[in-house]
Formats: structure tokens, C-alpha cells, sequence
């Protein structure tokens, strides 16, 4: 099946999960709120309202809600993303260990990557800092590191035409190198530019991979 039949058809089973789910819930709100009639009209308000607020967070699915390392990682179910995104403070909240299982999506989510989504999911790695400071002679370490780490990495690695799709990504990048100049700190713009993170990255892999 083609890398777009394949990122179609997750898209669509996703969809019809929310449908599903939707339509239960308006079931339910309609149901309640009919019979809350009877009763009295701050009753009536009182339901309707949890009933609502009920069903947003149920069709968001906020990644907020979840509080522990494998309610975290559930979410690759979902969402067929990282669970914790690149600078966010629940990174914090975990130890090393604890991080690189959630970074990881379940086998059957990894199989059902295309080549172009895992090339996307490598260039969004939430741990992509880790190679600030370290130096060019050392990058063999960094992603020898990585392909240990990350099954995304890896499987990207292993799969045909992970390489190319990577650095089909990174030629069309547009990084805004005037922009960049606002930035006193290297680290800082590395921080807070995803196109300057994705071009340093596919750059050293490149020298990585060459070598």
C-alpha cells in the first residue's frame, strides 16, 4: 500500500473514532436534557452544561489530562504523535528513562508510519537538544545514541527510502537566516525555530552518514 493510502487510512479510522464517540455523547446530552424538562430549569442548565463541557474534552482529547508516563504513551493511539512535544515542561516531570519510553510509540503505531511521517517525527524529536554543545568529532556518538533510544530513528534507518524522505524534508526547508539574527544565543534560536533545529540536524546527520 502507498505511503498516502497508508496516511489516509489512519487519518480516516481516527476520524470515524471521534464520529463514534460524538454521537454517543449527543445521544446521551439529548437524552438527559430531555428528561431534565421535567425538572427545574437550574437542573436542566446544571446537566446541559457538564454534559457539554464533557463532550469537548472528550473530542480534544487534551494531552493535558494525562498524569502518568503511560497514560502518555496511550496517546500514540490517538494522535499517531509525540505525546510530549519538543520545549514542554512535562519533560520535566519524568525521569530519562521514563522519557524515552513515552518518545516511543507502541510497535503496532510504528509499523503504521508512513516513510514521510517517521522522516517528519525524527525532525520533531523532543529530545533534539541533547546535541547542543556536543562536538563535530562526537556527533558518531549522538546518533549512534539515537538509534538506540529512538524506534523512529531507527526504523527510518532501516526502512527503504527513510534516508531520501529525510532529505526531501530538509531541501525544502525555508529557514529565515535574517531572522535568525535577532538572536543573540544559538541556543535560544535552536530553541524556538523548528526550521533552524531541522536544518542543523539533517546537516550533521548528513556529515554523520558520509563519514
Amino acid at each position: 500500500m502507498s505511503d498516502q493510502r497508508l496516511a489516509g487510512k489512519r487519518y480516516t479510522m481516527r476520524l470515524l473514532k471521534r464520529l463514534e464517540r460524538f454521537i454517543i455523547l449527543t445521544i446521551i446530552m439529548l437524552f438527559i436534557g430531555n428528561y431534565s424538562v421535567k425538572k427545574s430549569n437550574v437542573l436542566r442548565i446544571v446537566v446541559l452544561f457538564n454534559i457539554i463541557v464533557f463532550l469537548l474534552w472528550t473530542i480534544t482529547g487534551e494531552t493535558v489530562h494525562a498524569t502518568n508516563s503511560q497514560e502518555l504513551k496511550i496517546l500514540w493511539k490517538e494522535y499517531g504523535d509525540y505525546p510530549i512535544p519538543y520545549g514542554d515542561d512535562k519533560l520535566n516531570r519524568f525521569s530519562y528513562y521514563e522519557i524515552i519510553d513515552i518518545l516511543n510509540p507502541p510497535a503496532e503505531v510504528l509499523d503504521s508510519f508512513t516513510v514521510n511521517e517517521l522522516a517528519e517525527l525524527v525532525l520533531k524529536y523532543p529530545l533534539m537538544n541533547e546535541m547542543l554543545g556536543i562536538a563535530d568529532s562526537d556527533m558518531p556518538i549522538y546518533f549512534s545514541s539515537l538509534e538506540g533510544n529512538s524506534t523512529i530513528f531507527q526504523e527510518l534507518l532501516w526502512r527503504e527510502g527513510g534516508i531520501e524522505a529525510l532529505l526531501e524534508i530538509y531541501n525544502s526547508l525555508s529557514l529565515d537566516v535574517e531572522g535568525l539574527n535577532h538572536y543573540d544565543n544559538i541556543v535560544v534560536a535552536f530553541t524556538e525555530v523548528p526550521s533552524f533545529r531541522e536544518e542543523i540536524f539533517v546537516h550533521l546527520f548528513c556529515s554523520y552518514i558520509s563519514n
